[in-house]
């Protein structure tokens, strides 16, 4: 629920006819959705330019080891947090536990550990346009006009 409530509140600050920069926009019918422990978190960013909980979850270790179980591709937060649970923190304790044969990957996760370091890299833009124009001549010979390729 807490997700569902913090897409919630962005939806609504991103979609505001205003910016909210003090304590009296909040009282603004615009905001009336807002729940009493959201108005605390925007009333404490607003005095402070900082929410001492989301500070914390920097420092987490638990937070920073999910993160990085969620780097791996094929891993979203349920798979994260029960590696957590069975003592997987970190991308090397995965492999080891893949090679000692403790835990089974799906072979989407495998590829995303095999090449985690790989994907993790950033690309040039310069080689991102040039793999897209290659895909797109690929895609136009292949189907002509009745397909259109948009790289995002």
């Amino acid at each position: 629920w807490r997700e569902r409530s913090y897409r919630l509140t962005a939806s609504i600050l991103l979609n505001l006819p205003f910016e909210v920069t003090s304590e009296e926009d909040l009282a603004r019918p615009e905001l009336k959705r807002l729940g009493r422990k959201t108005r605390d978190k925007v009333q404490e960013y607003l005095a402070t330019g900082r929410i001492g909980r989301a500070d914390g979850l920097d420092q987490d270790e638990s937070t920073k080891a999910l993160g990085e179980l969620q780097d791996i591709w094929g891993v979203g937060l349920t798979t994260a947090r029960k590696w957590l649970g069975i003592g997987c923190r970190t991308v090397a304790d995965v492999r080891q536990r893949v090679a000692d044969g403790s835990l089974k990957l799906s072979s989407d996760q495998l590829l995303g550990l095999q090449f985690f370091e790989d994907f993790r890299e950033k690309i040039p833009r310069s080689e991102a346009t040039e793999i897209v124009e290659v895909v797109r001549g690929a895609v136009t010979r292949r189907y002509g006009s009745k397909l259109r390729l948009e790289a995002c």
